[in-house]
C-alpha cells in the first residue's frame, strides 16, 4: 500500500509496506499481503485504517527527532499516534508521534531583511586566501542558511531580544569562571 497515503495497523503493527490490498466487509477485513494471493481475514476492531494530515516541509521549516534535526525532509504525515517521515531520497521512517516535532523559523519580516542584508554583503567579503572566480566562504554559507532555530541565539538576535545565559551551576566551573563568562556576554 501507498505509505504516504496510508497507514495500516494490524492488531497494534503497522503492515502498511507488507499489504497489497484489503477488503472492507464489516465486520471482517480481507487482507492481502504482497507475494501472497491468500486473503487473511481479521476482525474490525483488530484493523485500523488511517489517513494523514499532510505537512509539506518549506526551507524556512525543520523536523526534530528527540531535538536532533533530520535533513532533507520533503514532507510530514502525521496519523495521530505515529508520524511518518518522508525524505527527498524517497525513504521513508515511522516514529511516536511525540518524538517528533516540526519547527518554523521564528523570523519576522524585519529579522528576513537584515539576513537578507548579510547575504547581500558576504558576497563581498573575501579573505586574503579566496581567489576571484571562487565564491566567498561567507557568501556560501549564508545561502545554505534558511532556518532558524527559535532557541538559537541568531534568533534572538534577529527578533531583537536579549539573549539567554542559560550555564548550568554544575558545569565544572568555579564561581570567577562564571562571573568571567556571564560579564563577556554584556560588554
Amino acid at each position: 500500500m501507498d505509505q504516504e497515503r496510508f497507514m495500516i495497523i494490524v492488531k497494534g503493527d503497522d503492515k502498511t509496506q507488507d499489504v497489497s490490498s484489503y477488503e472492507m466487509d464489516p465486520p471482517v477485513v480481507r487482507i492481502i499481503y504482497k507475494g501472497s494471493t491468500k486473503a487473511y481475514p481479521y476482525q474490525l476492531n483488530d484493523i485500523q485504517l488511517l489517513t494523514p494530515t499532510v505537512q509539506d516541509i518549506t526551507e524556512d521549516m525543520a523536523v526534530f527527532h528527540d531535538e536532533y534535526p533530520f535533513y532533507n525532509v520533503r514532507r510530514v504525515l502525521d496519523f495521530g499516534a505515529k508520524i511518518r517521515v518522508c525524505f527527498n531520497n524517497g525513504s521513508i521512517r515511522t516514529y511516536d508521534s511525540g518524538r517528533i516535532q516540526v519547527r518554523s523559523s521564528t523570523q519576522n519580516a524585519e529579522g528576513r531583511q537584515i539576513l537578507d542584508y548579510w547575504r547581500a554583503i558576504s558576497k563581498h567579503a573575501k579573505s586574503e586566501d579566496e581567489q576571484e572566480n571562487k565564491e566567498a566562504f561567507l557568501a556560501k554559507q549564508f545561502t545554505k542558511l534558511h532556518y532558524v532555530d527559535p532557541n538559537s541565539a541568531l534568533s534572538q538576535y534577529l527578533l531583537k531580544k536579549p539573549i539567554k545565559i542559560d550555564i548550568p551551576a554544575t558545569s565544572g566551573g568555579n564561581h570567577h569562571q562564571f562571573q568571567f563568562i556571564s560579564y563577556s556576554f554584556f560588554f
